[in-house]
Formats: structure tokens, C-alpha cells, sequence
């Protein structure tokens, strides 16, 4: 099975990140707290299960420490080893022996990122010590994330150990402009008269697999240059400080050979304002000849421009980029959430940089800093939506590799391209060799196939899919055709692989697995015919014949020859719905959707829910599970105060940029039920009670641009530029045209009539949990809720007040749950703990209405005919094992 390497965060304390203003007698900061969901902050550095913010500008980034600047070890709650505050950039790797989990034999070198020295520093000193949060006396603090120019800002008073106080404001800025380039400002404001020290440092703490070849200082201007560990890659961090007027630039001394540092000396008077910047650059010999150059010359350009200068470009180059936002209202958390893992998107990817994104993105080394099909299948569909220029670059990185992946399949005894499990900078296969995903996760070479045929689709390339995606395609279906094993009946089936579901091992015939390779096949297919190129007879005949397993006792695809029914870890079968539409009845994807979420490990990573919610809207299913599967795909992930995934609910690599993305497609496929089409986009509208509205506010298709608005009754697309677009809905096709408007139906299957007064209402649950309260009420048992401790409660408010009928309280017969243990349970409904029926006018003076002590499946409860407002269920002797488990409370008037 995949164990995720490295970067282990513990979940944290669930809470909003907080919009506040600045404090009085501080520094300004670059930009205005607002309630635009742009703004995200902190009184409180380092609170408990708060994770410090990465910023980047695509091809280099840096997470801070809550000091402002420099390098830390931030330790969060749960977790074994610190959480480093890593420097990274695209393509500068080593080689050495990975983590290996305990018990497992080690695994021979691999491919791994390394660090660069943390290039944030510039740190103040009033002679009696530097800053620091953790010495002298902390006032008026704020740090706070502004996404719509990529600054981390930091204000704080403090008061030295020397007794002197001063106002401080660090800004740390890459530059979306120069790819290579970065900048950190320091304002300050002193309360006394007398030296301070400003030290630039490049600092080796940071370092991470990488030696030193030198440091040197000229002028203002410094810099590192390091070779990687056994693979000899170069790269260079420069810096050039800016002082004030008078200042002295000498020197600092450093013990440290990757350490390079440089002092600026001034007297400052109280009450006036000093400015001190660095401007700094990188640069890897993997995209540079001579990075030391480049990195210096970089740095130089960056100091002429000066922040401001360069904040000018910056700052308009990302709002560019935020032309392609997505607008959520009725709910400031939930878009708060959704610009934060766009963010994180953005900051780990560039449209001149052909780089696919690794889990981590560029916030750490997590996974060794590889390009898994997390890249594909989970990052990418957002990029194409709303960059497909930057997408266009990801899939170059797989275009670059291909000869690797030709290398690869024949060193592992194949035809045509196989693209390895985990790549890195070679192309060749980087899986640790503890792990068995290495030798049989294969699918990922199909997940290939689909993101090249989607942006064929997107953008209807000929030249592209002549030049660069039909070698890819025509090299995986050859590769397909090879693996495939021909049955005595004439069938072919894909033996000895993982599934994405990878508790299991060696299975034959993944439902997943063959459904993805008959469609790469076809999809060479049809580029042939589109190209006027040869397609082999074979890529037909093997994917017309591949077995596609299907249960018509249950109605569902078994998962793989076999599957006895386990608990699996992530999206697997549901994943032929979307994204590989695979032609099958609503009442199959219902099916699979109903059969697998109940048996989905909690504790696996964060993708799943949100294809469960693009399914649920595709679907249609009575009541709102769609807002449900929203809310589990993101709330249990987050850590404050930024809002950042982690990739599971307990740990797992951190920022975890693969669920950023999925939870995106929800509202870019989901809700807007967007779909990709050579000749044509594909909506279907739908929208839960929960949400007032989702706008995607420019959707690429083929050179033009359209602005989606899903409205609670209408959804209203616009075509903001290029030729005319014909539209598909399920109430027939339309042509809209440049500079026009349609306006479409929204579904809202919270509308579909119903006896259920509580169905879709505002549910309330104590405790807090990863289950949100609305899976108690949102018309499906599918979701459930889970409370785990004695006295714990679920409440609906019905909206209005009726004579009380029956209460009725459904269960899912499968029920995975996690405990907090660490172990996961499965469980049937009896194992419930038993609930009190209580009912209310006003929510406060509650009456028992019913006992169940022995909870089966399905529960009625006669009600008393009373007046009532409020319906809850309080456990009776919940436990972490046997918790209170409600699949459904159905409520009835008399």
C-alpha cells in the first residue's frame, strides 16, 4: 500500500481563520483586511494546530514561520518531527536513500527535492538580541496571508530583551513576474534612539541534500551556490540588500558554508520610519547553464525594481490570474476555503515552467517532492478550467519524459511508453522500494492519456496534438496492448496491479485499471483519425475486449476479480463516473456511489469527497448530499489559520495541493455539472440550499471565455470573448454568442417533494466532528453522522411549527468510521448506540418523546402530536467504538 512519506501533520483544532484589522500605532500593512474572502489571518502566532503559510510564485516558493522571515522548526500538535520551513524550487533534485516506515527494509536512492537555504531572512537586533516571537515581549501581532497579490505580511510590537520596543512589518513576496526572483521588505518603527542591525542571511539551516560550493558577497549583493547529494544538480541563492540612507552593508560572520549573510548597520531615531529589502534570486541548472549567474543577475534586476516597482508587476500579473476565480456565497468560510486552495495551486505552478506539481506542490519536499498521477487526475482539471496555459505546462513535463517512459516499459519488459508510479526529475521510476506501487500501480499511464485528450478537447490544439500529444497517446496505447493478457473466451484482462485503492495488492482486472487503459486506447484511436495518422488494429481490438467487471446481483462494479467487499482507502470505483464518464446507467453510478462511500477509509486521503460531491450533483439525488460531500472534502483537511490542506484528517504531506485541487472540481464540474466536449461544453446546473450562489468567473473552452453564474433558480452563462459556443443542457442544445448572455434552469434537488420536514434544514451537532451535521438530514443515508462520545447530540430546526409526528432514524448497513485511536472501525448499524427522541418550540426546553435502545436499521418513533420546532437525538452511552451513528433523521407532522 502507499504510505505517504515525509511531512506528517497531526490534525489540528478545527476553526474560522479570523479577518481582523490592523492594531493601532503599527506599520501599515501592503493591503486592507476585508470580508472578500482574500484575507486570511492571525492574532494568535502559532495557536494550537495552526501550521505556518508557504508562499510562492510558481517556480519557487518558501513557507514562513510565524516570526515573518527566516527559517524554523514549527512543531504542531501529534506530530513526531517539526515541521521545517522549507525553501523549494522546481527541478533542483538529489539522490539519496528516502524515509522508510518502520519495520520495512530500507529502499535503495531515489530521486528527492532538496531544499535551498531559507532566503527570507532579515532579521532585526537592537544589540541586546535578535527578534524573535519566543523572546522579550510580543504586542499587537497579525500575520495574514493577501491571495490577491501572493504577500505573507507580519506586523508586531516587541520589546527586547533589552527593553527597547519597536513596530515591525515584514512582507515577503515572490515575484509573479520574474520567475527566478523574490522579495522581502522590512518597515520599522523604533521607540528609543540608538544602533540596530539588520541581518540579511541565506540560511543553511534550511539546507536539505545539498553540499556547498562557496559562498561570496560583493557590494549589497551575496549569494550560495550548492550541489545536490549523488546527483550533482546545481543551483545558486542570491541576494541583494537595499538599505536605508547612511547604512553600513558589511559582511556577517557565519560558521556554516551553506550559510551566507550580510549586515546592515544604522542609527535609528524614535518615531521614525526605516525600510531594509532584499531582493532575491535562484536558479538550478536544470533550467540554467550557469545558475550562478543567472541566480546573481536575477537578484540585481530584482533589487533595481524595488518592492514597490515590483509589486506593481507582481500584483497585476495575479490579478490576472484571479480573473479566473470562483465566487461562492452563502458561505464566507466555504470560499475562504476555496481561495486558499487555489492559491495553493497557483503558488505551485506557472505558465513558463514545464513542471508537473507534486502532492506538496511547492510548500515541501512532501513525497520527495514527485509527480504522481495526483498531478493528472486531481490538479490539473482545475488548471484547465481557469489556466489552461498553465496546464499546458504540466502536461509538457510528461511530454518531456516520454523517452523515459519508452526507457521504462522496455526495462520492465514491455512495448511502448509506461510512465512510472512516482517521477521525478529523470522521468524514470522514483518509487521508494519498501513500496510495491512502484511494480504494479500502473494506471497512472492512462491517467496520462486522459489529461492529454481533455486538452485536446479543451482547446481543440491541432498543432499541439500533433506535435506532443499524439506521441504520448500513440506510446500508452502501445504499452496498453502489451500488458494486456488475452482469456481463453477472447476477453483481455489486466492482471497483478494496485488499484487506487491500494490496501490491496497484486488483484486482477481493477475495475479502475481497465475502464482507464480501454479508453487511452481509444483516445489514440481517435487522435489518429483525427491527425490522418496510423492506429494500430490493436488498440481497438484490446479495448473493445477488456474485461469490465460488473456485479448484476448487487448492480454495482466489484472493484477488481474478487473484492470481497473491504473497506477501501480512496475513490476507486466511483472514479469511472468522473472524470472518465464511462457509459453507464444513473441507476449503476447511484449504485457504486451508495455501495463504496460507506466502505471509504476516513482516514485516507483528502480527494475522495469531492468527487462523491461532483457525482451527488450529477446525479441529482433528492435532498442536498452534494453540500454534504462539499463539506467532508474539505472541513476535516484544513488547518488554520490559513486554511491549507493536509492530506489526511490525523496526517499525511502538508500543503497537500492533490486534495486543494479535487475539492476545486466540485465547484468547476460539480455544481455547474461542466463537461468537456470537442464541439461543444456540456452544462447542467444544480445548486444546494446551502450556497446562494457559484460563480466560475472565467471558464476556457477553445479560445473562448465564459463566465458561469449558478443562481438558486437560474444559472446565467456569459460569453465573455471569442467566437460563438453551442451549449448542451437537458433541455436541449443552444448557440451562445460573443458578448451574449443564457440563461439556464438550476436544478435543486432539495426541492424534489417530500413528507421529510427536516430534510435539507440547518442541522446542529455536539460535538464538533469530521462528519459535518447536515449528513444527518440531507435526504440520504449514504452520509452519515457519527458521534463518538456519551453525551453526544444531532438537531435539525424544521423551519416552522407542527403538531409532532413520527421520528424516524435510518442507518447505512456499513458504517467505516474513524476513532480516535488512530484505527478505523467497520461497523453494522447494530452497533449504534441508542439515542433519546427529544423534540422543542424554541430549542432551549426540550421534552423526551421516545427511547431506542436497540437500534436496528431503521427506527420509528411515534411522535406525541405536540407543537414542535426542533427535533434532536442525544446518545445514550456513545463511545469511540459503538458511536451514535444517524444515516438519516426523517421527521413527519401529524
Amino acid at each position: 500500500m502507499r504510505i505517504r512519506l515525509l511531512t506528517l501533520l497531526a490534525a489540528g483544532v478545527l476553526g474560522l481563520s479570523v479577518l481582523v484589522a490592523a492594531p493601532a500605532g503599527a506599520v501599515p500593512a501592503t493591503a486592507t483586511d476585508d470580508d472578500s474572502g482574500f484575507v486570511l489571518s492571525t492574532t494568535q502566532p502559532g495557536g494550537p494546530g495552526q501550521a505556518p503559510m508557504f508562499v510562492g510564485n510558481g517556480y519557487l516558493a518558501g513557507r514562513q514561520p510565524f516570526d515573518g522571515q527566516g527559517f524554523a522548526q514549527v512543531q504542531l500538535p501529534g506530530r513526531t518531527e517539526p515541521l521545517p520551513t522549507q525553501s523549494q524550487v522546481h527541478g533542483f533534485y538529489a539522490v539519496a536513500v528516502p524515509f522508510t516506515p518502520p519495520g520495512l527494509p530500507p529502499s535503495i536512492p531515489v530521486e528527492r527535492r532538496a531544499a535551498l537555504p531559507a532566503w527570507s531572512t532579515l532579521s532585526y537586533n537592537d544589540g541586546s538580541g535578535a527578534y524573535s516571537l519566543s523572546s522579550g515581549q510580543v504586542d499587537n501581532y497579525l500575520q495574514r496571508l493577501d491571495m490577491r497579490t501572493g504577500t505573507l505580511t507580519t506586523q508586531v510590537s516587541w520589546t527586547s530583551p533589552g527593553g527597547h520596543a519597536v513596530d515591525l512589518a515584514y512582507d515577503v513576496t515572490p515575484d509573479r513576474v520574474h520567475r527566478r526572483a523574490a522579495m522581502v521588505r522590512l518597515r520599522l518603527v523604533p521607540h528609543f534612539d540608538g544602533p540596530v542591525t539588520i541581518t540579511d542571511l541565506l540560511d543553511g539551516q534550511a539546507v536539505e541534500l545539498a553540499t556547498s560550493q562557496g559562498t561570496s558577497h560583493r557590494g549589497n549583493t551575496q549569494w550560495v551556490k550548492l550541489s545536490s547529494v549523488g546527483l550533482g544538480m546545481t543551483a545558486t541563492v542570491a541576494s541583494t540588500v537595499i538599505p536605508p540612507k547612511g547604512a553600513k552593508v558589511r559582511p556577517a560572520q557565519t560558521s556554516d558554508p551553506l550559510t551566507a549573510g550580510q549586515d546592515v548597520r544604522f542609527r535609528v531615531k524614535s518615531g521614525q520610519t526605516y525600510e531594509v529589502t532584499k531582493a532575491v534570486g535562484v536558479a538550478v541548472s536544470a533550467d540554467s547553464t550557469d545558475p550562478a549567474t543567472t541566480a546573481i543577475g536575477a537578484s540585481k534586476h530584482e533589487a533595481s525594481l524595488g518592492y514597490a516597482g515590483m509589486r506593481t508587476g507582481s500584483d497585476a500579473a495575479w490579478d490576472k490570474l484571479w480573473q479566473s476565480d470562483i465566487v461562492v456565497s452563502g458561505d464566507a468560510r466555504l470560499q475562504r476555503q476555496v481561495r486558499s486552495a487555489l492559491f495553493a495551486l497557483l503558488a505551485s505552478v506557472r505558465d513558463d515552467t514545464p513542471w508537473a506539481p507534486s502532492p506538496g506542490g511547492l510548500s515541501s519536499d512532501g513525497y520527495n517532492g514527485h509527480v504522481f498521477w495526483d498531478s493528472e487526475t486531481w490538479m490539473y482539471p482545475s488548471l484547465l478550467a481557469t489556466e489552461p496555459a498553465i496546464a499546458a505546462e504540466s502536461l509538457q513535463y510528461r511530454v518531456d519524459r516520454l523517452d523515459a517512459a519508452y526507457r521504462y516499459a522496455a526495462d520492465t519488459g514491455w512495448s511502448g511508453a509506461r510512465y512510472p508510479w512516482e517521477s521525478a526529475h529523470s522521468g524514470l521510476e522514483e518509487t521508494p522500494t519498501w513500496a510495491n506501487t512502484g511494480l504494479w500501480e500502473i494506471h497512472v499511464s492512462a491517467d496520462i492519456s486522459l489529461a492529454m485528450w481533455q486538452y485536446w478537447l479543451a482547446t481543440g490544439d491541432t498543432q499541439w496534438l500533433a506535435s506532443k500529444g499524439w506521441p504520448v497517446l500513440r506510446g500508452i496505447a502501445d504499452f496498453w496492448v502489451s500488458r494486456a493478457t488475452r482469456n481463453s473466451d477472447g476477453s483481455y484482462s489486466i492482471n497483478t496491479v494496485i488499484p487506487p485503492d491500494e490496501y490491496v495488492e497484486k488483484v486482477n482486472d481493477s475495475v479502475y485499471t481497465n475502464v482507464a487503459a480501454r479508453d487511452a486506447l481509444r483516445f489514440a484511436t481517435q487522435a489518429a483519425a483525427l491527425l490522418g495518422r496510423h492506429a494500430s488494429p490493436k488498440w481497438s481490438r484490446v479495448a473493445d475486449r477488456l474485461r469490465i467487471l460488473f456485479d448484476r446481483t448487487l448492480g454495482i462494479h466489484p472493484e477488481y476479480a474478487g473484492y470481497p467487499g473491504d473497506a477501501v482507502k480512496q475513490a476507486d470505483v466511483t472514479l469511472l463516473a468522473y472524470p472518465w464518464e464511462n457509459p453507464q446507467p444513473a441507476s449503476v453510478t447511484e449504485a457504486d456511489l451508495a455501495y463504496y462511500v460507506p466502505r471509504t477509509d476516513p482516514l485516507g486521503p483528502a480527494m475522495t469527497d469531492a468527487i462523491n460531491g461532483v457525482i451527488s450533483s450529477q446525479l441529482g439525488l433528492p435532498g442536498c448530499p452534494a453540500f454534504t460531500f462539499t463539506r467532508r472534502s474539505v472541513d476535516p483537511f484544513v488547518r488554520p489559520p490559513y486554511e491549507q490542506f493536509s492530506e489526511s484528517r490525523v496526517d499525511g504531506a502538508f500543503t497537500f495541493t492533490t486534495g486543494a485541487g479535487g475539492f476545486l472540481q466540485e465547484f468547476l464540474y460539480g455544481y455547474t455539472g461542466f463537461r468537456w466536449r470537442g464541439d461543444r461544453i456540456v452544462l447542467d446546473p444544480s445548486l444546494p440550499p446551502q450556497l446562494t450562489g457559484i460563480t466560475d468567473s472565467a471558464v476556457h473552452w477553445r479560445g473562448r471565455v465564459l463566465r458561469i453564474e449558478v443562481g438558486p433558480e437560474q444559472t446565467q452563462v456569459i460569453l465573455l470573448s471569442g467566437a460563438a459556443v453551442t451549449i448542451q443542457t437537458p433541455s436541449g442544445t443552444q448557440t451562445l454568442r460573443s458578448g451574449g448572455g443564457l440563461t439556464l434552469p438550476t436544478r435543486r434537488p432539495d426541492q424534489t417533494p417530500t413528507t421529510n420536514l427536516a430534510r435539507c434544514h440547518p442541522t446542529l451537532a455536539t460535538p464538533a466532528t469530521a462528519e459535518p451535521p447536515e449528513a444527518a438530514a440531507d435526504g440520504t443515508d449514504i452520509t452519515q453522522w457519527i458521534g463518538p462520545t456519551a453525551d453526544a447530540t444531532i438537531q435539525v430546526e424544521l423551519g416552522q411549527t407542527v403538531p409532532l409526528g413520527s421520528v424516524t432514524i435510518t442507518r447505512n448497513p456499513v458504517t467505516t468510521f474513524a476513532s480516535t485511536s488512530g484505527g478505523k472501525g467497520v461497523a453494522m448499524a447494530t452497533k449504534s448506540a441508542g439515542e433519546r427522541v427529544e423534540a422543542s418550540v424554541d430549542g432551549s426546553s426540550w421534552r423526551v418523546v421516545a427511547t431506542v435502545t436497540a437500534p436496528t436499521l431503521r427506527d420509528t418513533v411515534a411522535g406525541d402530536g405536540q407543537p414542535t420546532r426542533y427535533v434532536r437525538l442525544v446518545a445514550l452511552d456513545a463511545t469511540d467504538t459503538v458511536p451514535l451513528i444517524v444515516g438519516e433523521l426523517s421527521v413527519q407532522r401529524q
